[in-house]
């Protein structure tokens, strides 16, 4: 039975954890917290790419660097794990200073 709840406690460490690496990375990147401030803003690559007066390579190059650090494959689960930190208080501010 302990080996049950242990499992479980290591599900939910690691399910957690791309919800921390997110933040720790949002957290040190101005550039990559605009990118994610604008998903959540429901913006397309194109209009980011306008935005922040970068090319959508770019842009697309931040997204993929996001994905391998937080560990999430696409754009639905990323922005699942930001709408979370939006909704608890986590995600820093646009822009800082």
């Amino acid at each position: 039975m302990s080996r049950v709840a242990g499992n479980d406690m290591n599900s939910q460490d690691e399910s957690s954890e791309p919800l921390h690496r997110l933040g720790g990375l949002l957290r040190r990147s101005s550039a990559r917290r605009a990118i994610v401030h604008l998903l959540l803003d429901s913006c397309t690559r194109k209009q980011i790419a306008l935005e922040l007066k970068r090319s959508q390579h770019t842009i697309d190059a931040h997204l993929k660097t996001i994905y391998r650090e937080v560990g999430v494959g696409d754009r639905a689960q990323l922005m699942l794990l930001a709408i979370k930190l939006r909704d608890c208080g986590e995600l820093p501010p646009p822009r800082t200073g």
